[in-house]
């Protein structure tokens, strides 16, 4: 939030940035730029936060005095008497995503943001690597020739060379390029993005679930945000064809699950019939006794055949029922759920009938017969 509010742009690798931060410290005394004193009296945080504080003003010294006014009291300061913004700067970098001199690590960024990141310095490792590859290549050949000269002797006026040597040279000039090349595949090895073709597992461990954040969107309109389009309708489709919307979305749209819809995102005629489909849907999911967790991650055509069988359990046994729309289900469902209410009442009424009548009766009692010893 703090990234958003400061203006950096989530679509960009520069939403990661760190804050500014001195790479080398030689030559470099704060008390020279700081007040006397005040270092000594300030708390322990404060004392961790100056070096960061000092680095962002030498980093951006050159965009401070271009845009603030003349007379701004920084530029009385003995910062700025002592030119210590311009003295400094070789000595301050920025980074992005981490900071290798004090392992700092950009986190709360969105986990695209975080594939992007890790994009860009694979790109980086990989054409570094075929640079490297290229030029060993390229020098190749010198290189064995060089090493095979210094295996060369003259005996009796003939120059001979040491055959194994020079086949050992070769072998150690292509076994260091292969180890190369090696090292290049597994830095790409590493990182591996999810695939369609992938069982359903989630790369963020904070968020688990099914797709990775980029597959689905906010929809903004109305002055609030939505998960569907503004004039979004359901599409009119078999509850069978309509399932794989309600547990995996509309992809091609980046439409989350429809499960996830809210009634104020549709129209008061969308609502109606959106209330029926999710009434189908549900009322599946509980007779399945599956959470949407483990059927998101189930294999889809698994999942698809437990949907058909308890949702013949639970509108009934119909004719072509994979071909029925929405709201013929819907209705089917409402009837056996009146019959089976009006089932239950009828057989509680017969259960208080039977325990009032008891009541009534009441505990029957035993004739006790005297017996009289004569």
């Amino acid at each position: 939030m703090g990234r958003a509010v400061n203006g950096l742009n989530m679509n960009s690798l520069d939403f990661n940035v760190l804050p500014p931060v001195f790479i080398n410290m030689e030559g470099v005394d704060f008390v020279d730029v700081l007040p006397a004193g005040n270092i000594k009296n300030a708390s322990e945080s404060l004392k961790l936060a100056i070096p960061f504080l000092i680095a962002s003003v030498v980093y951006h010294w050159d965009w401070l005095t271009e845009n603030l006014p003349w007379n701004h009291k920084l530029f009385s300061s003995k910062f700025a008497c002592g030119n210590y913004g311009r003295l400094w700067a070789p000595k301050v970098e920025l980074f992005v995503g981490e900071c290798p001199y004090f392992e700092l690590v950009a986190s709360g960024i969105p986990r695209v943001n975080q594939l992007a990141y890790e994009l860009h310095k694979l790109s980086g490792q990989v054409t570094d690597g075929f640079s490297m590859i290229k030029k060993l290549i390229m020098d190749l050949p010198e290189t064995i020739m060089n090493n095979t000269l210094k295996q060369l002797a003259v005996v009796d006026g003939c120059l001979v060379s040491n055959e194994d040597m020079t086949r050992r040279v070769c072998r150690e000039e292509m076994g260091y390029i292969r180890d190369k090349i090696d090292s290049l595949q597994e830095c790409v090895v590493k990182f591996k993005l999810p695939s369609s073709s992938d069982a359903r597992s989630d790369p963020d461990p904070i968020a688990p679930h099914s797709f990775p954040q980029g597959s689905f969107k906010a929809f903004l309109w109305g002055g609030r945000f939505h998960c569907v389009p503004e004039g979004f309708m359901i599409p009119q489709d078999t509850p069978m064809a309509l399932w794989r919307f309600w547990i995996y979305g509309d992809l091609s749209k980046q439409i989350r699950p429809f499960r996830h819809i809210e009634g104020y995102s549709l129209s008061r005629s969308q609502q109606t019939q959106f209330s029926k489909f999710k009434k189908v849907m549900e009322t599946t999911v509980i007779s399945m006794k599956k959470s949407y967790d483990e059927l998101e991650h189930m294999d889809q055509k698994q999942c698809e055949a437990l949907f058909f069988e308890h949702y013949a359990l639970v509108v009934g046994e119909i004719r072509n029922i994979d071909r029925i729309s929405t709201s013929t289900a819907y209705e089917n469902i409402r009837k056996k759920e009146l019959l089976d209410g009006k089932a239950n009442k009828t057989h509680q009424s017969n259960a208080s009938d039977e325990s009032s009548a008891k009541k009534k009766m009441g505990p029957s009692k035993k004739k006790i017969k005297k017996t009289t010893n004569k």
